[in-house]
């Protein structure tokens, strides 16, 4: 009965774990289409991705500027109508460039803000590269099935684990109380 309770504690166990890996795997983020500017050749993305009420944003640029630190920020406005600064992000240097904001994903996903990369601190004036930030896709009322029954299967193991557990439980205290 020992070997029963234990197994079915491993099947809880590892079925608890497999669903939080589903669950991180299921973050939300958005890619951002990072456009040259001024005949800089510096496209690439900006992708946001969602860490609780905070924000990561990673830009990958090609053709980066080889040595030298690219102020980059998340603006209000859009590439077409620029606005001031909102959120500073970390210096692109070789291209890349990782940050932190706080801010939730969803409240910069409105159409109302964009990532902009400058040539260098002292030419901040020049703009490299822009990317507006897109609106969130509004969710449809029924979600699409997709091939994905990732979260489904797991949620089954989780509630098989705990149907047999219950009857482990069942069958121990029957079988200390007796008959």
């Amino acid at each position: 009965m020992r070997k029963l309770s234990f197994v079915l504690a491993l099947v809880i166990v590892a079925s608890l774990v497999a669903l939080s890996v589903s669950l991180v795997w299921a973050q939300e983020s958005v890619k951002v289409t990072m456009n040259a500017l001024g005949g800089s050749g510096q496209t690439g993305t900006a992708t946001l991705t969602a860490r609780g009420n905070q924000t990561e944003v990673v830009l990958d640029l090609r053709a980066g500027a080889a040595g030298v630190a690219q102020p980059a920020h998340i603006h209000d406005g859009t590439c077409a109508a620029n606005g001031g600064v909102h959120f500073p992000l970390t210096n692109v240097s070789d291209g890349k460039s990782t940050t932190t904001v706080n801010v939730a994903l969803r409240d910069l996903e409105t159409g109302k803000f964009y990532v902009n990369v400058h040539r260098s601190a002292p030419e901040i004036a020049v703009s490299t590269s822009c990317g507006d930030i897109p609106v969130a896709a509004a969710a449809p009322a029924t979600l699409p099935r997709t091939g994905d029954n990732s979260t489904f299967i797991v949620t089954g193991v989780v509630i098989v684990a705990l149907v047999l557990l219950g009857v482990g439980f069942g069958l121990r205290r029957r079988t200390v109380q007796g008959p």
